[in-house]
């Protein structure tokens, strides 16, 4: 009954019903009334992956304006033609197009057809506009739906927009995050569906989704209009006209019009564009290459439905992001996901305008009015749904929320900081098993490089590794590469503990041949690549090398500096690969004709074996490092946690192999954590922003000032849209730094520490700290900061003999015990440091460790600037003259003057472009910056700084350097004036008054000295009221240091800070350091927390604490941060930490503490 209250017409008469019924059986019979009538074609072309229609039947003297369709998976190519009255190619050929469409077919019909995969499909349209293109010779507009508009976008950034005049799409998702969690950042949308992924059994993945779950899901997605649908059906089945009008959409929509989606090409899709969004990022791997839809420069219009719950508008605009190079548009209709292409309305409100757009663009026709640049129409829908957005936010949140309390406890039990631990919380699962695996490493433990591939072949094997030069190696591939390798080292007389040096670029064949070694239980020898043949037959011979293998690039140098035999992989295939006459090429090594000894294990190093020797730089010497797979373990696993790389990352890795920030952090990270790693082809800003988009880099590896070139660089429109997460690597200045935080604000820096020769890691793992504090990672070695004498370069001792740590708040040298069961170390440990038996050694760098037990890097020791009474730091001098906008970078170090015997601060600097330095601007930051001591007395002005191969300055060639006479030219350098406290130009004559000033100040000092050794006690003691570090003088003052009686230890309530006074210039006092008796110790700076120095003047021996022994000190200058140390940096189990340690600060001028 109808709402009158009427019978349906079906049941007014016997003949209706009759009909109904016959009808009824036609249609249940045949699933139609009559046979399906479709415009007319002919296929065109056709392979294994699609046939192309051509729908051009009749020959036209007119010039026809190509047009590809491409339709969508799951949906039958019949989309854009489902009935005469209702096709979308009869409109486009009443209007004068050459129409073409891409037919998939329907898989489980096809033989094979359930076995294609994305990259079968978006090859298809590639063939397809190389077809139409060779017939009718001028560029393709491509036309896709949903799918099929990937499908477009993908095709043309493979042929990187070649031949292809504009795309135009319908319903097509590009940022798919945008439609399942709308208003939740995209990272943690990726490790959403991550986690979702791990826990989701492979074996359910299902291999086809037929064609009826297909339909069904379309039907469920509305199921009142389907009611109302089925209604209308029934009431017509009477009449066999009306059937007839609305059978083929009825059909369509009742299953003819859809198809099968083949597993495979479900798995690369869910991989690509759900866990990945690689459509936003870029690195989708087509054929075995990475591409991006950077690639694209056509026109794009983006076809979006207000009420298209599939695509949302947010989820299409996402092309905004991903297509930086081309002019986007888009048309907004009022229609469903299914309504933009068929239907009444279609041919109404989308194809009319979509058929003047092209005309537009071939110059032939106005822009349509209502075709908008993408982004300017005001969406209505937008704001509905924004507020629908509230839900999936919050769910996020809480979910995310929850687990910090959880995360807290196990941060508790592995004994990290809550910070760091909360830091960790997202890919919780994965981090954790980083974090568990480091803390069950032991000396035997087996584990190693070639190992980690191992593992991920077998778990993965046609996930992506290594991208280079734009070709993707997935893990099988990449295995199976160095198993070659193997065989053929082998061959050349290789075996298990020999030391194989290896020269060459950053390639795939680097990396395998690195692996291999690894495999065979070789060393690496990782030399830098260089063109000193001294340097290398220097490296050679700290290696101790036995084979060498170098690139066809290195294979010159190598034969002139080995005296052994040497060998030559990668560049194979290249038709131009000239070689030395005496070199062996191993790439004609047949690894079938090469059998495996017996006594071959694969992998067989544990955590004790050395598997890598690197080399750096320590001032003018070369340094050899040992690198155990302990600590590569520690530097892989460690980063892999630190940085929450996920298996959806891509990694770039903008550092060569031979540096540890290369091949232990960047390379070794991605291993692990299933991730891909992208290394660099060049070090240039613009191959940086193609390959970073091109790849889909999220997190970039940098070494020392790599990042310069980023921002100082004009900025990359490819910079918009970018997917860059974070940056991290190894010796960033701070002030570089900020530099790089304020150009790409939605990145974070994350500085890595890792203490040479040990297995000590530390890392920013919170970022929420600017510049170089690090905390230590569960798995890492214990660390302590110590007191050091920087003259004698050694550690002070207290009256037992042990060492003496610092409070929080003070620097101190780190040290990091060492793992005595590894059998043997880089440096030269250091036994009975904080009890009988413990073993550490030095790392050479200064940190101070603060009120949250996190350390900030102060400086390196061999960096100090040694002056007439202080060692000052080099990192805050730099961050004082790096503050104007004109330099790119700045490096402070210590000067030597002819004619006085210390050394002086000085700054090089290189500026940015065409800027210049302004001397005011110069004076008026250092004024404002640093104190009158730490200001630079000279500054160079460089054309290039001497840098490292890891990007480190030199300051050991600045300093040996001195003042050359280029530095005299004008506009070279500038000195800074005593007289007028300004900076003035240097040339050979204000050289001379710099040269009398210093002199002169020499013997002003000395005078003032003398004289304020006698008066400044009195003074001071007369001017700051006693307390009681003032009362307990006279006995730190006591040249003879006798222990006296224990006393039981007493609790003390916590009291608030106090200044306490202290003597200035006080004499000497007997302190107690290794074989002497009496000196005074050196300054320790402190300036990074209140920009003065801190210099410690004597130190003596008090017994509280139960009788244990302590350290007291005075100080000549500045306060120290903090009065009273609360803590030390590490509490050895028989060392008491100095709570009641007896400190004086002497408080110099108007000095604020931090």
């Amino acid at each position: 009954m109808d709402k009158d209250g009427k019978h349906l017409e079906l049941f007014d008469s016997l003949p209706n019903l009759s009909a109904a019924i016959k009808n009824a059986s036609v249609i249940a019979r045949f699933g139609r009334l009559r046979p399906r009538t479709g415009t007319v074609y002919y296929v065109a072309h056709e392979n294994a992956n699609y046939r192309l229609r051509c729908y051009e039947t009749k020959q036209s003297k007119a010039k026809r304006i190509p047009i590809i369709l491409v339709p969508p998976l799951m949906i039958s190519a019949d989309v854009f033609d489902v009935a005469p009255d209702n096709s979308a190619v009869t409109y486009l050929i009443d209007q004068g197009y050459s129409v073409w469409l891409v037919d998939f077919g329907s898989p489980e019909h096809q033989e094979g057809g359930l076995d294609k995969d994305l990259t079968d499909h978006v090859l298809a349209v590639n063939d397809a506009i190389d077809y139409v293109y060779a017939e009718k010779r001028v560029p393709v507009h491509l036309a896709g739906y949903c799918q099929g508009g990937i499908f477009c976008y993908l095709a043309t950034a493979y042929r990187q927009s070649n031949n292809v005049a504009s795309i135009v799409t319908f319903g097509a998702p590009v940022n798919i995050y945008k439609n399942f969690l709308p208003g939740v950042p995209d990272e943690v949308t990726t490790k959403v569906f991550e986690t979702i992924g791990k826990v989701f059994p492979k074996r359910l993945t299902p291999t086809v989704i037929p064609a009826n779950v297909t339909k069904n899901l379309f039907k469920l997605m509305s199921p009142t209009k389907e009611i109302k649908n089925w209604i209308s059906f029934m009431g017509s089945l009477h009449d066999r006209d009306a059937l007839l009008q609305t059978e083929e959409g009825r059909s369509f929509l009742g299953g003819e019009g859809f198809v099968a989606w083949p597993g495979p090409a479900l798995h690369q899709f869910l991989s690509h564009m759900l866990v990945g969004n690689r459509l936003v990022s870029g690195g989708c791997i087509i054929e075995g290459r990475a591409i991006s839809l950077t690639e694209i420069t056509c026109p794009i219009l983006a076809v979006i439905g207000s009420n298209d719950g599939i695509a949302r508008g947010d989820a299409v605009r996402g092309i905004a992001d991903a297509v930086p190079n081309a002019e986007l548009f888009e048309l907004p209709v009022t229609a469903g996901h299914m309504a933009i292409v068929v239907g009444s309305r279609a041919l109404k409100n989308t194809w009319p305008p979509v058929a003047q757009w092209v005309q537009w663009r071939e110059g032939k026709a106005e822009q349509p009015e209502s075709i908008y640049a993408l982004g300017e129409f005001a969406d209505t829908a937008a704001s509905t749904d924004s507020r629908n957005d509230a839900l999936p936010t919050a769910m996020v949140k809480a979910a995310f929320g929850m687990s910090k309390g959880a995360i807290s406890t196990v941060g508790d039990l592995l004994g990290i900081t809550k910070d760091s631990v909360q830091a960790i919380t997202s890919n919780f699962s994965t981090r954790l098993s980083h974090l568990s695996r480091l803390e069950k490493l032991n000396s035997e433990s087996k584990v190693g490089f070639a190992l980690a591939l191992e593992e991920q072949a077998e778990k993965a094997p046609k996930n992506t590794y290594f991208l280079y030069d734009g070709r993707a190696h997935s893990y099988a591939d990449a295995s199976t590469r160095v198993d070659n390798i193997v065989r053929g080292l082998i061959s050349i007389g290789v075996r298990t503990g020999d030391h194989v040096g290896i020269i060459m670029h950053a390639r795939p064949s680097s990396l395998a041949t690195i692996m291999a070694v690894n495999r065979l239980g070789a060393v690496a020898v990782l030399l830098r690549t260089m063109r000193s043949s001294s340097q290398l037959s220097t490296e050679l011979k700290l290696g101790k090398v036995q084979h060498l293998i170098a690139d066809p690039e290195n294979a010159d140098i190598a034969e002139t500096s080995f005296t052994g035999q040497v060998y030559i992989l990668g560049g194979f295939g290249r038709s131009q690969r000239e070689l030395p006459e005496n070199v062996i090429d191993m790439e004609k090594i047949d690894p079938a004709r090469v059998a495996l000894p017996d006594w071959y294990q694969p992998s067989p190093g544990k955590a004790k074996d050395v598997a890598f020797i690197m080399f750096s730089d320590r001032g003018a010497n070369t340094r050899c490092d040992s690198v155990t797979n302990h600590r590569w373990a520690l530097s892989a696993l460690g980063t892999a946690s630190s940085t929450a790389l996920m298996a959806s990352d891509t990694v770039y890795c903008w550092t060569p192999l031979h540096d540890p920030a290369g091949l232990l952090v960047s390379v070794s990270a991605s291993l692990v954590a299933g991730a891909r790693v992208a290394v660099a082809k060049n070090f240039n800003a613009s191959s940086f922003w193609q390959e970073a988009r091109g790849y889909g880099a999220r997190v970039v590896f940098y070494a020392g000032c790599m990042l310069r070139e980023l921002v100082d660089a004009p900025e990359n429109k490819l910079e918009k849209g970018h997917s860059i997460r974070l940056f991290a690597g190894v010796g960033m200045p701070e002030a570089l730094s900020k530099r790089v935080l304020e150009r790409f604000r939605s990145v974070k820096v994350m500085e890595i520490f890792v203490a040479r020769g040990s297995n000590a890691y530390l890392a920013n793992v919170s970022c929420k700290k600017p510049g170089p504090v690090v905390q230590s990672i569960p798995g890492s070695s214990d660390i302590g900061l110590v007191y050091w004498d920087f003259e004698k370069n050694q550690p002070f001792l207290d009256a037992a003999g042990y060492l003496c740590p610092v409070p929080v708040g003070s620097v101190g040298m780190l040290l990091a015990k060492a793992d005595t069961t590894a059998g043997h170390h880089d440096s030269q440990p250091i036994y009975n440091v904080f009890e009988k038996g413990d073993c550490w050694q030095v790392s050479g760098d200064l940190f101070m460790v603060d009120e949250d037990g996190e350390y900030r890097f102060i400086d390196k020791v061999v960096n100090l600037i040694h002056t007439e009474d202080d060692w000052l730091p080099t990192l805050a001098i730099e961050n004082a003259v790096w503050e104007l906008d004109s330099i790119s970078t700045a490096a402070a170090y210590g000067l030597s003057i002819e004619g006085y015997s210390h050394e002086v601060p000085a700054a090089a600097v290189l500026l940015r472009g065409k800027a210049k330095l302004n001397a005011q601007e110069l004076t008026d930051v250092v004024t404002r910056q640093l104190d009158k001591k730490s200001r630079p007395v000279v500054i160079r002005i460089m054309t290039s700084m001497p840098m490292t191969l890891g990007q480190q300055i030199r300051k050991q060639s600045l300093r040996d350097e001195g003042i050359p006479e280029s530095a005299l030219q004008r506009g070279k350098s500038f000195w800074l004036n005593p007289k007028t406290a300004k900076y003035e130009p240097l040339n050979k004559t204000s050289l001379a008054k710099l040269k009398a000033s210093l002199n002169r100040e020499k013997t002003l000092l000395k005078d003032g000295q003398t004289s304020t050794t006698k008066t400044t006690p009195k003074k001071q003691a007369a001017s700051k009221p006693k307390t009681k570090s003032a009362q307990n003088k006279k006995s730190v003052q006591k040249p003879a240091l006798k222990r006296p009686a224990p006393k039981k230890p007493t609790p003390k309530k916590p009291a608030p800070k106090k200044k306490v006074a202290f003597k200035k210039n006080a004499a000497p006092k007997k302190a107690v350091r290794r074989k002497k008796s009496n000196g005074q110790r050196p300054a320790i700076d402190n300036s990074l927390i209140t920009d003065k120095i801190v210099s410690i003047t004597e130190a003596a021996i008090t017994e509280p604490n139960g009788g244990r022994p302590t350290l007291t000190e005075t100080y000549n200058s500045g306060p120290l941060q903090g009065s009273t140390p609360r803590d030390v940096a590490i509490k050895p189990a028989n060392l008491n930490p100095p709570h009641d340690a007896q400190i004086e600060e002497a408080v110099e001028g108007n000095t604020e503490t931090g």
